[in-house]
């Protein structure tokens, strides 16, 4: 089995983090999975499905949707506490 993140993951992450004991945890863990480019290709399919929105997106919709966008171009699953963040975008998505 593979893993791998997006780097807008690894900011959500990052900007998160309260401790350094929190941060050496996650960079043990994420030493493990592949990290996934961001590419135009992403970008383009994260602007389509914000194209339609009203206003402005906010900041968490858009790393939603370049997070979706990611795993959509490279045909994985995403797994997430968050379900209801991804699926409005991309139907691959699994609680874990």
């Amino acid at each position: 089995m593979t893993a791998s993140f997006s780097p807008v993951t690894s900011y959500e992450l990052w900007i998160g983090i309260r401790s350094r004991e929190e941060e050496l945890d996650f960079l043990a863990v994420l030493r493990h999975f592949e990290e996934a480019p961001l590419t135009s290709a992403m970008a383009r399919q994260a602007a389509y499905w914000l194209r339609d929105t009203r206003g402005r997106p906010t900041e968490d919709l858009i790393r939603d949707a370049l997070i979706a966008a990611t795993a959509a171009v490279r045909d994985e699953v995403i797994y997430t506490r968050n379900v209801r963040d991804f699926l409005r975008f991309y139907t691959r998505v699994q609680v874990y």
